[in-house]
């Protein structure tokens, strides 16, 4: 059973998904969560005008949570097996059956606000674009340096592949209200280009694609 600040910041992502971060007042999110208004400030005591700040950062948290349990789960390229659809896997996080949902919705969050507040904005360029890119090289150097695959371009190709992953999860986003079992109607289209950057990668001729 959830905790009350719980269901509060479950309430306040239900929200801020439907009707994006700016829309939603303290007065929406303590009606979703069956408390009153008054209730919200003995959970999130920064103060009246930083509250809603605060339940992004623990929006934030819940995100990290999960992109760390997924990152766990991931097993390592089999030094036997390095092909196209075993680096995709590696490079890219889908999220649990017990995540799917919630993870949807705040990607919806990030991808839909980061233009209009400016934490979010903020938690886009830092956690995703360059944490995600930062993974890329270090699977890319442990692969060359390795011996796996020959040297290339690796700066160039992380960027273009997280720019088809950002553009996608953005499209995405857009589709709210998501289903259990609603699979993004990009994903097979997402990843047909991303595993066309990483079989050049492979063959040694990506430096050539990318000029």
């Amino acid at each position: 059973m959830k905790t009350t600040k719980e269901e509060i910041i479950s309430s306040a992502i239900d929200l801020f998904a439907e009707h994006g971060v700016r829309d939603v007042s303290l007065s929406m999110i303590a009606k979703k969560a069956g408390i009153a208004r008054s209730s919200i400030y003995h959970y999130f005591q920064s103060g009246k005008n930083e509250v809603k700040d605060e339940i992004i950062d623990n929006i934030f948290n819940i995100f990290e949570n999960i992109v760390s349990e997924n990152l766990k789960s991931i097993t390592k390229i089999d030094d036997t097996d390095i092909n196209a659809n075993s680096i995709l896997s590696t490079l890219f996080l889908t999220f649990k059956e017990d995540d799917y949902l919630q993870g949807r919705k705040i990607n919806k969050i990030i991808f839909a606000d980061h233009a209009y507040n400016q934490k979010i904005g903020g938690y886009l360029s830092n956690r995703i674009y360059r944490n995600r890119e930062t993974r890329f090289l270090r699977l890319f150097d442990m692969l060359v340096t390795n011996g796996k695959i020959k040297p290339f371009d690796m700066e160039t190709a992380a960027r273009m592949l997280n720019k088809i992953f950002i553009a996608y999860a953005l499209e995405d986003s857009f589709h709210y209200p998501f289903t259990q079992n609603d699979t993004p109607k990009y994903t097979d289209q997402m990843r047909k280009e991303c595993l066309t950057v990483i079989n050049l990668i492979l063959s040694g001729n990506f430096d050539d694609y990318s000029q």
